[in-house]
């Protein structure tokens, strides 16, 4: 599940990074006319994605801070057990639970919650008719949460993230500094 304070942030917000990390965010971009191989530009998939139209400063508080969890769990996994973002995924896919797994269900609840859906609701019908209902606001004139902080929230400051994931650092490109191999 998405839930919404874009991806096109200037700054690292934990809401601009749960967009991509929710659940539901594969309901949506394995839509058709998406392609199901998960090759997607945010031009064909965020531009007509429906954003929560008013979620609350705590459904907002919860996401971000459901957001830094799951970036601390991921980073721990990662650092303690050296494992890129492939081989961290593999564990959400074992039986069991592990913190992980609890992270990102901690994420999409937070995130269900900002849209205002049901617990363990369809996020791909709830989207794609919420969806029609915006076009439809917009196409009347009325007004349409876009991509970017909710308008619901007063103080920015809560979405602001300085905590991050990088790349490693290998040292040695395998392409040469001109994009060829060698």
């Amino acid at each position: 599940m998405l839930p919404a304070w874009s991806s096109r942030l200037k700054t690292t917000t934990p809401s601009a990074f749960s967009n991509q990390q929710s659940t539901g965010t594969g309901s949506w971009r394995s839509a058709p006319p998406y392609k199901s191989d998960f090759r997607y530009t945010s031009d064909t998939v965020f531009d007509t994605f429906p954003w929560p139209q008013s979620p609350t400063s705590v459904d907002v508080g919860l996401v971000a801070e459901a957001s830094r969890a799951l970036r601390a769990a991921r980073g721990k996994f990662m650092q303690e057990a050296a494992l890129n973002l492939r081989k961290l995924y593999r564990l959400t896919e074992l039986p069991g639970r592990n913190s992980l797994k609890t992270a990102q269900a901690d994420l999409d609840e937070a995130v269900q919650r900002a849209y205002g859906m049901r617990p363990k609701e369809n996020a791909l019908p709830f989207l794609l008719s919420l969806n029609a209902e915006l076009f439809s606001e917009e196409r009347e004139g009325g007004f349409v949460q876009a991509p970017g902080p909710p308008s619901t929230v007063g103080d920015l400051r809560q979405l602001v993230s300085k905590d991050r994931m990088e790349a490693p650092q290998t040292g040695v490109h395998k392409f040469g500094s001109k994009g060829k191999k060698g």
